[in-house]
């Protein structure tokens, strides 16, 4: 589904790129984010407009340049460190240092033709390169530059795993960390060429090992780097026609941004500059190149769609915990079922009340030493009724109008909770000494105990 945003206000952002500039031209930013042209005679570079600053030296090494491929995007890539824009020849080797004042080479090697569409990147002021293709071979090494000896020289590896070589990946520094998503290359084992790869890997420098992080997610919506591609608040954003997407590997996903010709004419071949939170891009209008603007805040216009980088595949040992609540489910099930069936027909108690179904009532503590009594024996004897009613010692007449006034307070509450007419504790002759009396419960009795110790219980 596609958002559309105003044309006439994009073009409105469009500028002409500088008169007179030569058909061949590097783009890419100087240290403050200015977009910068550079040229093999100059630079130019915009701020509010374009200026121009002719070279005030070119050193003689520098005219290898006249030997090599069209001074173009595609043939070099450009990166900044600290005091200048390095200018790396695609494939490795030749390496040249562009400021305002002028252009030299700093390299001692060759046209490697190595590591065609690696991933170049800096770290602590010092270019790297990952992967890439060349001699029919997809490389799965990195390889650094020495300025000291102006040679790319092989990083050294201490990691039993080592992904697959590669080239065009997806790939960003951060936290000593090279991030690689996805790439391309042509399998051994498949008939098939130039096939995506769906890995998703970090290299650590501080340990020197590769650290594998599963397979990608299939719904990203590339796996595959362009030109094109700008940091965003320090994570990796890749433009197209149509669409932005930014990944953030600290947090795992990928945000995909789409919109019917948002960037339109965008030249995928040029890489592209974030100045105080707008883009700069070469784009293409009628075989017309433009600098094109885009306020990144435009995005909000625009609902994302955001997945997570890595495939979330089940782990063996879901299946077990799957299996095993599977098993719990069904025994809390049954247990329930049980319990329910247990209390059917009980008169239970607590420290305060009786209950029976969804009826309760409070007790007095006399009474519910009674009925605790009663929960253990079924029967209590008139002795053992006179010692719970009174401590004091009352003749055996007041005794007995004691007791019948305490069993009968009990059973109206006994009938009250239990929806029951007859009296559940009754006077009988003690099955043992027909002599005397004792009281006895027609009632099942029981302390009320939470469903949970009744669960567990065995």
């Amino acid at each position: 589904m596609f958002t559309c945003l105003q044309s006439e206000d994009l073009f409105a952002q469009d500028i002409p790129l500088p008169e007179n500039l030569p058909d061949e031209y590097l783009f890419g930013q100087n240290q403050k984010s200015d977009p910068k042209i550079i040229t093999k005679k100059g630079v130019y570079l915009f701020k509010n407009k374009w200026s121009y600053s002719d070279y005030e030296k070119i050193y003689p090494n520098t005219f290898i340049l006249e030997n090599l491929n069209e001074f173009n995007n595609q043939n070099f890539n450009v990166i900044n460190d600290s005091l200048s824009t390095l200018i790396i020849i695609s494939g490795g080797g030749h390496v040249f240092s562009s400021t305002k004042k002028s252009i030299k080479r700093l390299d001692s090697s060759v046209d490697q033709k190595n590591q065609f569409y690696s991933s170049l990147f800096l770290y602590n002021n010092q270019s790297y390169m990952y992967g890439g293709y060349g001699f029919w071979t997809f490389k799965d090494y990195i390889t650094t530059f020495d300025k000291s000896t102006g040679q790319w020289e092989l990083v050294s590896i201490k990691s039993d795993y080592v992904p697959e070589g590669r080239w065009k990946a997806i790939s960003h520094v951060m936290n000593d960390k090279l991030y690689v998503l996805g790439g391309r290359n042509s399998p051994k084992e498949s008939a098939n060429k130039d096939v995506p790869l769906n890995d998703f890997f970090y290299f650590d420098f501080l340990n020197s090992k590769f650290v594998n992080l599963g397979e990608t997610n299939q719904l990203i919506p590339t796996v595959n780097s362009v030109n094109s591609n700008v940091i965003i608040n320090e994570k990796k954003a890749y433009l197209d026609n149509d669409k932005i997407i930014i990944f953030d590997f600290i947090k795992d996903t990928v945000t995909s941004y789409v919109s019917k010709n948002i960037f339109e004419g965008i030249d995928l071949k040029n890489p592209v500059v974030n100045r105080q939170d707008t883009l700069y891009y070469i784009k293409n209008v009628n075989n017309n190149k433009l600098l094109a603007r885009f306020p990144i805040n435009d995005l909000n216009q625009i609902k994302p769609k955001t997945y997570s980088i890595s495939s979330k595949k089940e782990l063996p040992y879901k299946s077990y915990f799957a299996v095993t609540l599977a098993a719990l489910l069904c025994w809390i099930s049954y247990r329930l079922f049980t319990f329910k069936d247990h209390l059917k027909g009980l008169v239970l108690f607590d420290e305060r009340r009786l209950y029976f179904n969804q009826n309760s009532s409070l007790v007095t503590e006399k009474q519910l030493l009674l009925i605790q009594h009663l929960e253990k024996k079924s029967f209590i004897s008139s002795s053992e009724l006179n010692t719970i009613i009174s401590s004091k010692k009352y003749v055996k007449s007041h005794f007995t109008l004691l007791r019948t006034e305490f069993i009968e307070e009990i059973n109206i509450i006994l009938k009250s909770v239990t929806d029951n007419k007859r009296d559940l504790i009754e006077e009988i002759k003690d099955p043992l000494d027909k002599r005397y009396k004792v009281y006895k419960i027609n009632a099942q009795i029981s302390k009320r105990e939470p469903f949970l110790s009744f669960l567990f219980k065995i």
